[in-house]
C-alpha cells in the first residue's frame, strides 16, 4: 500500500460529492420511513438532586477544599450505585405514586389531571358514586383504587425506565425518567428522585441530599423523527466517504505521469509514449510501468 496525501484523499471526496449526498439522501429517507412507520416517541423528564457531604453550618467555611470536593464526588458516585442496585428505592417511589393516586382520585379536579394514573371507562356518574362508599367507609383505599383501575409500576418497569447523569464538577446529580407518555415520565422522574433523597440520607453517612428542581411534563420526544432521519442521512455520507477513502489508498493504477514519478522516486522518467488508438487519446496519455 503507497502512502497517500490528506489532499489527494480531499480531492477524491470531493469528486464523488455526488455520490455522497446521493446516499446521505437516501440513507436518511430511509431513516424516516422507518421512524414512521415503527418509532413510539419517546418522552424525558428531569429532576435534579443537590448532594453535599461537607458542613455549611454556623462557623463552618462556605468555600469547598480540594479534599471535601474529591468526597463530594466519591459520595456522588455512591448515589449512582444505590439508584442502580437498591430495591429500597423503587419501593418508596412506588409508595409515593400510590399515595398520588389516593389523593388525585379522591379530588375531582386532580382526576382530571392525573387521569392517566388509572385505566377505567367510568362515567362521572359512576365516579361519584364510588368516591362517595370510599367516603363513607364502605370500601377502603386499596379496594378504590382498584375499582379505578390504577396503572400498577413494578421496582423492575421504574428501574428500566431510569437513567442518571452526572453534572461534572458540581454536586448535583440528574435524574431521568422515559416513558412513551410523557406525563408518566415526569411522575416516575419525581417520584424517584424524592424516594433517592429521602434513602440515601438514610443509608448513606456523611451525606445530605435534597430535589433542588422538580420533574417537569417534556413539551417534545427526546427521540424524534427528525432526529433519527438526520442520523440516517449522516451515516449514509460517513458510509460511502468511507469506502471512497478505502479505495483511493488500496489504489496502485498509475495513471499520471505524476503517479509514475511518485511511485518510482529514484528512475527518471525518459518519455511517455501516446496511446493513438484511444479515443481518449487528445485529453491525455496512458502509462505503465514494467521490470526487464
Amino acid at each position: 500500500m503507497r502512502e497517500i496525501s490528506l489532499m489527494k484523499l480531499v480531492k477524491a471526496v470531493l469528486s464523488k460529492l455526488w455520490l455522497v449526498i446521493l446516499c446521505a439522501v437516501l440513507f436518511g429517507a430511509g431513516a424516516y420511513v422507518y421512524s414512521e412507520s415503527t418509532g413510539v416517541p419517546m418522552y424525558k423528564s428531569e429532576a435534579l438532586i443537590n448532594i453535599s457531604n461537607y458542613d455549611k453550618g454556623p462557623g463552618a467555611q462556605s468555600q469547598m477544599s480540594a479534599a471535601s470536593m474529591e468526597a463530594s464526588e466519591h459520595v456522588l458516585s455512591r448515589y449512582v450505585v444505590l439508584i442502580d442496585k437498591v430495591d429500597a428505592i423503587y419501593e418508596k417511589a412506588i409508595e409515593h405514586i400510590d399515595r398520588l393516586k389516593l389523593g388525585y382520585a379522591t379530588d375531582e379536579e386532580g382526576y382530571e389531571q392525573m387521569g392517566f394514573l388509572f385505566e377505567n371507562d367510568m362515567t362521572v356518574f359512576e365516579l361519584e358514586e364510588l368516591r362517595k362508599k370510599h367516603s363513607d367507609g364502605e370500601i377502603d383505599d386499596a379496594e378504590f383504587l382498584k375499582l379505578l383501575g390504577e396503572k400498577e409500576f413494578s421496582i423492575g418497569q421504574l428501574r428500566s425506565m431510569i437513567s442518571v447523569g452526572q453534572n461534572l464538577e458540581t454536586e448535583i446529580l440528574s435524574i431521568y425518567a422515559s416513558s412513551s407518555d410523557p406525563r408518566i415520565a415526569q411522575t416516575v422522574a419525581q417520584a424517584v428522585s424524592e424516594a433517592l433523597a429521602t434513602e440515601a440520607n438514610r443509608l448513606l453517612g456523611g451525606s445530605n441530599a435534597s430535589v433542588i428542581q422538580k420533574a417537569k411534563t417534556a413539551t417534545g420526544p427526546s427521540s424524534s423523527t427528525q432526529k433519527n432521519t438526520v442520523l440516517g442521512a449522516c451515516i449514509g455520507a460517513l458510509l460511502i466517504i468511507f469506502i471512497v477513502v478505502l479505495r483511493k489508498v488500496f489504489d496502485v493504477v498509475v495513471r499520471t505521469e505524476n503517479d509514475l514519478a511518485e511511485a518510482f522516486p529514484k528512475i527518471p522518467i525518459l518519455g511517455v509514449i501516446p496511446d493513438i488508438d484511444s479515443a481518449e487519446s487528445k485529453r491525455g496519455y496512458r502509462y505503465s510501468a514494467r521490470n526487464d
